[in-house]
């Protein structure tokens, strides 16, 4: 399991009603950013799992 280098809260506007969204999100040292739905939710179960390395 990679460890963790940052954790919190992102904002973001939803498309189809323009509201604001908080959403929590883990980056880990192997370049990856996981979207979870909630903090408590376990790290292995991420909703998202987006690989950074792969980003332009």
């Amino acid at each position: 399991m990679a460890d963790i280098v940052k954790a919190g809260w992102l904002v973001r506007r939803t498309t189809v009603l323009k509201n604001w969204k908080r959403e929590w999100f883990i980056l880990t040292n192997d370049a990856r950013l996981r979207h979870m739905s909630s903090p408590d939710k376990q790290y292995d179960k991420a909703d998202d799992v987006f690989q950074l390395s792969r980003c332009r």
